[in-house]
């Protein structure tokens, strides 16, 4: 993670923060669930995403060893400095895309006019994010990206493309993106979250713990040390708490005592696993 390998020693300081060894069973059980993500693997999600839309796009046969399509350019709706810039970035790398058609969204309208200008039109917009996880978010920054570009985008295919999503995220960007019918739009997503990457799955017959008993135990723990990070959220926003950590950061849906420190004067310090880096 970030560079760092994190072994049994490190694994095993973050759990023993707990005194009981009933505690640190629990812990010890979120982790084993946790998703790790090698930026190998990540390499590997964003051809399997490119190979989701290749049968859309123009033929395109790589002649000279080192040439890139150029009529497909990329962008990001998550801010600046977030994961959508990188995994834009990693994602034409990896498909043979020119590094100049990554554009930032800050000067979209004036990128996009001078590179058609240079290279003609464009067959397709890729809006690349890490994780869909809510939906909410990324389907509410694509409506405000194509409200303000959209126009020109008539000609253009744009497609949302996350490295994972979860099933109820799924299904509100693809209800959303159906209302957008001025524009050929879709989304698709490397991967869809099983549910034993959620801490408390919830649903009939959604419990991954051994009992109802252990999974009120566990529960009860994460909100304890969670409040202490996030006070009014212990299991993050809409108690979603999800087990993901990517190779460079730990998403914010993510359960809080994998990537974040206590706050100051809380009670408790706490240590993460995986230290996110907030922007």
């Amino acid at each position: 993670y970030r560079g760092k390998h994190i072994g049994t020693d490190e694994i095993r300081a973050w759990y023993q923060q707990v005194d009981s060894h009933r505690d640190q069973r629990i812990l010890f059980e979120l982790l084993k669930r946790t998703c790790v993500f090698s930026e190998a693997h990540v390499r590997e999600r964003l051809k399997s995403a490119h190979a989701l839309i290749r049968g859309s796009l123009p033929e395109f046969v790589i002649r000279p060893r080192r040439e890139r399509r150029k009529d497909v350019l990329l962008t990001y709706v998550d801010g600046e400095g977030k994961s959508g810039a990188s995994y834009a970035s990693l994602y034409d790398e990896e498909n043979a895309i020119s590094a100049d058609c990554v554009i930032s969204p800050g000067d979209f309208r004036s990128r996009f006019n001078k590179h058609v200008k240079q290279n003609g039109q464009v067959a397709a917009l890729v809006i690349m994010d890490d994780i869909a996880a809510t939906g909410k978010s990324l389907s509410g920054n694509v409506s405000r990206f194509l409200s303000e570009f959209g126009d020109l985008l008539q000609s253009t295919k744009v497609r949302i493309i996350t490295l994972v999503a979860t099933e109820a995220a799924q299904a509100r960007i693809l209800r959303d993106v159906r209302k957008m019918e001025h524009i050929d739009i879709d989304f698709r997503s490397c991967e869809i979250l099983p549910r034993d990457v959620f801490a408390f799955p919830e649903g009939a017959g959604a419990s991954v713990w051994g009992s109802e008993k252990e999974e009120a135990r566990a529960q009860a723990l994460c909100r304890d040390l969670g409040s202490r990070i996030y006070n009014q959220s212990p299991l993050v926003y809409g108690g979603m708490g999800l087990l993901i950590v990517f190779p460079t950061t730990v998403p914010n849906n993510s359960l809080p005592i994998l990537h974040s420190y206590s706050r100051p004067g809380s009670g408790r310090t706490w240590q993460p696993l995986f230290p996110r880096v907030v922007n």
